[in-house]
């Protein structure tokens, strides 16, 4: 890899012509199974999450290396979901690869029989959406003047796959918010009972197309978004299918063919996010549904939909918490010294770890989870505590759970409740085994006893515990409005702020300093390695003192 990296210093001629970005990972994100480097043209893509680019992969067992032409998997799966983004994938490279004979004659394969080894289900994703490539196998890579032909081909079919996408690819998907009147359509009987309806669309101004997503609105008293939707067909002169009929209303305003999309229904909201949860949020005060009720069709800029996608999965965890009427409570270690929370919060994760036993959920009891906690590590310490941890995880806890985050046995950092069921992510650097949490709170609360020492702990017979665990976070939100009494802070210093921290006392220094005199400062690193726990020493420090009540920690959404 090494060799293949240093080689990309002297790119071949025809890079000259792209705007050649080179990127490389040796394992963290995504690929943590499959290395990469990666030459992308900034003018197509800066990320190898989307657009087409050139890339070395290394297959999971280290077989050798594929020179290879590829599409970015994760922005198609994210907002197409797997199956039909992987299909999306296919279709694309097959329309590129007809224009790739250079490539042909280079000897790439442009077959669909690329091998990563391995069984994860981005590494899966990746193989699918690969145009063209060459195998070198271990041992056996060629010398530079080879690899550097190979590199000038697999470019120049880059570059024409440039020029093909530019002017195939539809353009970026739309977002609209469709309105109907349940006085003339039974909307939510339609929407429990189908799968597909059709909807009418404006003969005049912008249509939707194949792959736009729709918020469905249903006006009246209780107004708001009830589901959500996929248009599977192009705008035409159609009539309603006979399924529909039944929910039809006045029978005569829908008669006969009118314009009219196909939509597929995605997901139905149990609880509808009412006209004032949305008119309340800030970032949709100019919503045009809020303004002009009396249309049918609306287009939606970019941020209107992402705050609507924001607000209904927020409904949704909101929804799971209530319907849950036995909340078990759990109190949970974000990994060893909660080094994993700021990613957890962030993200909106809890995981665990025993990796080396792969997907938990394939253990069908604690006997079972113990026989192989024996097999793997040897050591019967606490085998039976860790398996009934591992087993909780994936059988017991439920969306609607309760959780309190801890670090050590004196200190809460967070509480949530957890919004979905178990999961394995194979991609994960580590703690791959997880679930989705709505984290509510982040801070540190000191408890008055010591806690469990066991990664997850079952609460629920502890009633005493838990409410002094809820009475402690809840107080807390309290106190934090008050200023501390100056007469009785705890004074901190530069000595206190650097220990346990990796990071040089001069550059520390030089970081306060720039903070004192700009107002501003970024930390930069992956999840995890301790950017707010050096920022909170940092603000201490600067304070003079240990005064958490003047810390306020604000989330940024990264769109």
């Amino acid at each position: 890899m090494t060799r293949i990296r240093t080689g990309l210093e002297q790119l071949p001629a025809v890079a000259s012509r792209l705007h050649v970005r080179v990127s490389w990972s040796l394992g963290a994100g995504n690929w943590a199974r499959v290395p990469w480097i990666a030459l992308m043209d900034q003018r197509e893509t800066n990320s190898t999450q989307r657009g087409i680019y050139c890339v070395f992969l290394f297959p999971e067992d280290m077989s050798g290396v594929y020179l290879a032409l590829n599409q970015g998997v994760t922005e198609v799966i994210q907002r197409e979901g797997r199956a039909q983004g992987r299909r999306s994938l296919s279709q694309r490279r097959a329309g590129l690869r007809a224009s790739l004979d250079l490539l042909r004659k280079a000897e790439f394969r442009l077959d669909d029989d690329i091998d990563l080894r391995t069984e994860g289900d981005l590494g899966l994703d990746y193989e699918s959406s690969t145009i063209a490539y060459k195998f070198y196998p271990k041992g056996h890579v060629p010398d530079d003047d080879v690899l550097n032909a190979d590199l000038d081909a697999v470019l120049q079919g880059y570059e024409i796959s440039l020029a093909q996408n530019t002017q195939e690819l539809p353009s970026a998907k739309q977002s609209w918010i469709f309105q109907g009147n349940p006085k003339l359509f039974d909307m939510d009987g339609a929407i429990k009972s189908l799968t597909e309806v059709t909807w009418t669309v404006p003969e005049k101004g912008k249509r939707p197309n194949i792959g736009d997503s729709a918020f469905l609105w249903r006006a009246g008293r209780d107004a708001g978004i009830i589901a959500t939707a996929t248009v599977i067909s192009e705008a035409s002169q159609i009539e309603n299918g006979p399924e529909e009929l039944p929910y039809l209303i006045d029978t005569d305003r829908f008669a006969g063919p009118k314009l009219r999309v196909r939509i597929r229904i995605d997901q139905r909201l149990s609880t509808t996010l009412l006209r004032s949860t949305i008119a309340a949020e800030p970032r949709l005060s100019d919503l045009m549904i809020l303004r002009f009720a009396n249309y049918s069709t609306f287009s939606l800029p970019q941020n209107h939909a992402e705050a609507l996608r924001e607000l209904l999965v927020e409904s949704l965890q909101q929804a799971a918490v209530s319907s849950h009427p036995n909340q078990r409570v759990w109190l949970y270690a974000p990994g060893e010294g909660a080094d994993h929370w700021d990613e957890f919060y962030e993200s909106g994760l809890m995981g665990i770890g025993w990796d080396e036993l792969g997907d938990l959920s394939r253990f069908g009891s604690i006997d079972d989870l113990m026989t192989a906690m024996q097999e793997v590590y040897g050591d019967s310490t606490r085998r039976q505590n860790n398996a009934r941890t591992c087993f909780d995880f994936v059988s017991t806890m439920r969306p609607g759970d309760l959780v309190f985050a801890k670090r050590g046995r004196t200190t809460i950092v967070g509480h949530g409740a957890v919004v979905g069921e178990f999961e394995y992510h194979p991609e994960r650097a580590d703690l791959r085994n997880v679930r989705a949490v709505h984290w509510q709170s982040r801070g540190e609360w000191s408890t008055a006893t010591s806690l469990p020492i066991k990664t997850l702990t079952d609460l629920t017979n502890a009633p005493e515990l838990v409410e002094a665990l809820k009475q402690l976070v809840s107080l807390s939100k309290i106190e934090v409005r008050k200023p501390a009494d100056e007469r009785v802070l705890e004074p901190f210093t530069i000595d206190q702020a650097m220990d346990g921290i990796f990071m040089p006392r001069s550059e520390f220094i030089n970081a306060l300093e720039v903070w004192r005199s700009k107002k501003n400062l970024i930390l930069q690193g992956r999840p995890g390695v301790g950017k707010s726990f050096i920022a909170k020493r940092m603000a201490y420090t600067l304070m003079g003192h240990r005064d958490p009540s003047r810390l306020r920690t604000v989330q940024f959404h990264q769109s």
